[in-house]
């Protein structure tokens, strides 16, 4: 019965790639700057034709890469795939109005609980 417990609480606090999915969903609807206020200074900035933005964070470990590193750095890891480099590239779409509409991300460190 113990062993059932603790396989029961090892499995809920697991961090997931789907966790990370929902806690970005909450943000969906919201104002971006409520995203740079919590997260700091996006890594790379893009504004599409459309008028609307993309906001990209990319974390290195545990280290979210500044503005002047983006490109070097995404460069490095789309040819560096075998070093075990632990890595998230989140971008968030915003309207001309600053609200999140959409939101994509991809890397093997894209987790949460």
């Amino acid at each position: 019965m113990k062993k059932l417990f603790f396989i029961s609480i090892f499995l809920v606090s697991c961090a997931t790639t789907e966790n990370y999915r929902e806690k970005l969903k909450l943000w969906l609807g919201n104002d971006i700057n409520g995203i740079i206020m919590q997260w700091g200074e996006p890594s790379y900035e893009y504004t599409m034709p459309s008028k609307n933005k993309i906001y990209t964070y990319l974390w290195v470990g545990k280290n979210l890469i500044p503005k002047g590193s983006y490109e070097a750095t995404i460069k490095k890891l789309a040819f560096d795939t075998s070093s075990g480099i632990n890595w998230c590239k989140t971008s968030f779409v915003t309207d001309e109005k600053n609200k999140i509409i959409n939101f994509t991300f991809e890397g093997n460190w894209c987790k949460a609980r």
